[in-house]
């Protein structure tokens, strides 16, 4: 007789589904992938109005420096903007100036070489709110003249109000009066300001009594008296101020 032996397989362990680690492995990049994402298009709606502004800008012969901003990474930075000479063919008008809305960290702005530059222009740098430097005076050439700045008066100085954070001003040889200088009482951020070769009097300096922080003050060659200026230098003792009656001052 024959007798069958039955023989238990010991079952072999399973092998781990590999596909599955393969699939975890394919996918634990994708929410940093999703990030890069979003970084890239805010990145993209952030520098893109900037860019195109900054082309518009430099086709008029304007020089633009760009500082990136450490503590905000994600914004566009700082900038500054200024023009070449005038004898260049690209002048800017008031019209070109309508590009500086894209440029809103913008902190340093040179108009004194823009000799197309009107009281109109002006209205375009109303929403500059990171503006610390605006220069709107006559540029010296080597020889000691002085070439045709920008035609602003006391209509002009209306825009410059809602510029909160400006610390310093250049009207040197603007067409300005004291009704003009009304409207910088509330720039209590300026700390230097350049009213040389303007039309203001004592009665306009009573105006610049209320800013806190003015360190430096021209006003040769304007229709101030003397007294004014002692009068000026007494309500402000901290602030520096040049006129046409102290000794050595530029002529």
């Amino acid at each position: 007789m024959t007798t069958a032996t039955t023989t238990n397989s010991v079952p072999l362990p399973r092998r781990p589904a590999r596909h599955w680690w393969r699939l975890v492995a394919w996918l634990l990049p994708l929410p940093l992938l999703a990030a890069a994402a979003v970084v890239a298009w805010k990145a993209i709606q952030i520098a893109g109005p900037h860019l195109r502004a900054a082309a518009a800008l430099e086709a008029t012969g304007a020089k633009i420096d760009w500082q990136w901003d450490d503590e905000d990474w994600s914004s566009a930075g700082y900038s500054s903007l200024r023009f070449g000479w005038s004898f260049v063919p690209e002048t800017p008008s008031d019209a070109d100036l309508r590009h500086l809305k894209d440029l809103h960290r913008l902190r340093s702005l040179d108009l004194s070489n823009c000799e197309l530059i009107t009281d109109a222009g002006l209205a375009y740098l109303k929403g500059l709110n990171y503006l610390r430097e605006l220069r709107l005076d006559r540029p010296k050439l080597y020889h000691g003249s002085r070439r045709p700045g920008p035609r602003i008066t006391d209509a002009g100085l209306v825009h410059l109000k809602s510029l909160s954070r400006l610390e310093l001003l250049s009207l040197e040889g603007a067409k300005i009066t004291d009704a003009g200088l009304a409207n910088l009482s509330g720039l209590t951020a300026l700390e230097t300001l350049d009213l040389s070769g303007t039309e203001i009097t004592d009665a306009g300096l009573r105006d610049l009594q209320g800013l806190p922080k003015l360190d430096y003050l021209r006003l040769e060659k304007t229709k101030v008296t003397r007294e004014g200026v002692e009068a000026l230098r007494r309500a402000l003792p901290e602030a520096t101020i040049t006129s046409s009656f102290d000794r050595n001052t530029e002529p």
